[in-house]
């Protein structure tokens, strides 16, 4: 059975609790020794990005980013806001807000692993597609 980037990552995070940083440096040298014999070291990228999402919920706090065609309204922000914490649970959001023209209008909202794309550059694509089907 093939173990995935999320698997690793838990292992690695769980195995490095409560640990001293020479423990830490033996763990992660003989995790990486795993990735080499299993011929996992090409998804080494993917077990880095989700031990970064491990650390960010058992943390609190998660990383959001926010990108849209202009700058939104606080009262927009802050019901985005709400529905990251909704939907994660977090108890606090890093909130990295960025201006992309090229979005046309809307946003895309990038949390945990997820993206929400609301831009109308993303709708009139699908529609694009879905036109010449």
């Amino acid at each position: 059975m093939k173990i995935t980037a999320k698997q690793y990552a838990r292992a690695l995070y769980e195995s490095t609790l409560n640990k001293t940083e020479n423990e830490i440096e033996k763990i992660i040298a003989r995790f990486v020794e795993n990735l080499a014999h299993n011929n996992d070291l090409v998804i080494a990228e993917k077990i880095s990005k989700e031990i970064n999402l491990i650390f960010e919920v058992e943390s609190g706090e998660i990383k959001t980013k926010l990108i849209s065609a202009r700058k939104l309204s606080e009262t927009v922000v802050g019901q985005l806001k709400d529905y990251v914490i909704k939907k994660t649970g977090a108890q606090k959001i890093n909130f990295l807000e960025e201006v992309d023209k090229s979005l046309i209008g809307g946003f895309i909202l990038e949390y945990d692993d997820k993206v929400l794309d609301g831009s109308i550059k993303n709708n009139l694509l699908i529609f694009k597609k879905q036109l010449s089907n």
